[in-house]
């Protein structure tokens, strides 16, 4: 099965966002609202999973209206102050996924990995499609797993794709990055912080027990170790 990487747009949140300095959610915000320093501009993705029953599409990535006035609440400080999004109407879902020669008619369903709006904002791109969320918590298919990993939000969940090598992890918001995996890394606005290390511990687990491509939706290198089928140090240093 083939994965397509799909960006739409780039983000930019706090420093402090990308990594938490405090435990409990009321401080890590705070810190997140009060920091002056920013992150490198990260890529919105989603993905596309060429299954033989049909594509199976996870997240919807940005929408293009995302900057515009009265898109975002205006009474939200955090969505208001502490990120920033470059978003074309080129680089939605929806024409990305054309460009690839995707058409609705082939999309077997979606999975949201949570709700955020970086990763649901194209849903109008959608119509029609059946949608998988948190409530679900079970295989889409035999070869393509829906794994809850909450704590960036209480419902999130990830992608397993089973290759014949290896497996891919679309890992959502579930860490921000690989090296963030290996290190535990708890983001700044995760909403349950313990649920946040058991998901990331369980997820270290599983790419130490197989070769694991892991794919996060705002990883800078998540395209290359597709390309590459590059796998997660885990198990080689658990060997």
């Amino acid at each position: 099965m083939k994965v397509h990487s799909i960006q739409t747009g780039e983000v930019q949140i706090k420093s402090r966002h990308v990594e938490a300095r405090f435990g409990p959610r009321p401080l890590r915000v705070a810190d997140i609202l009060a920091d002056r320093t920013w992150s490198p501009r990260l890529p919105i993705r989603c993905f596309a999973i060429e299954h033989p029953d049909g594509v199976i599409v996870v997240d919807t990535g940005e929408s293009s209206h995302a900057n515009d006035p009265g898109y975002q609440p205006r009474w939200h400080p955090f969505v208001q102050t502490s990120e920033r999004r470059w978003v074309e109407r080129h680089e939605e879902a929806g024409p990305r996924l054309r460009a690839l020669g995707i058409e609705p008619a082939d999309i077997r369903c979606l999975v949201m990995t949570h709700m955020h709006g970086d990763h649901a904002g194209g849903l109008s791109h959608f119509e029609g499609v059946d949608i998988l969320m948190s409530e679900i918590e079970a295989a889409a298919d035999e070869t393509v797993r829906l794994v809850p990993t909450p704590g960036h939000t209480k419902g999130h969940l990830s992608v397993v794709v089973e290759q014949p090598d290896h497996l891919v992890l679309l890992a959502g918001d579930a860490t921000y990055s690989e090296a963030a995996l290996e290190a535990g890394v708890v983001d700044g606005v995760a909403q349950d912080k313990r649920a946040h290390r058991r998901s990331t511990a369980r997820l270290r687990e599983l790419c130490g027990n197989h070769p694991t491509v892991v794919a996060p939706t705002h990883d800078p290198m998540t395209d290359k170790r597709l390309t590459e089928g590059a796998t997660s140090p885990s198990a080689e240093a658990r060997a």
